[in-house]
């Protein structure tokens, strides 16, 4: 299972967990607590002397296991 952000974890979470019953769940993924509000996917100019980045909160995957 290829997973990137938290919510793609959270989807296969979720899906796995609606196909299987499981007793333990083990992953190696670190889980962000935060996230960029914005995502900029082309180059940005390198002229800027100051960046201001908005987090939010991610969901705690946690408690999404749990269920």
């Amino acid at each position: 299972i290829e997973i990137i952000t938290v919510s793609d974890l959270i989807k296969s979470i979720n899906q796995e967990l609606k196909d299987g019953t499981y007793d333990v769940v083990i992953h190696s993924m670190a889980v962000l607590d935060y996230v960029p509000d914005k995502y900029i996917s082309d180059k940005v100019a390198s002229g800027k002397d100051e960046w201001i980045i908005r987090l939010i909160k991610t969901p705690k995957v946690i408690k999404i296991k749990r269920k």
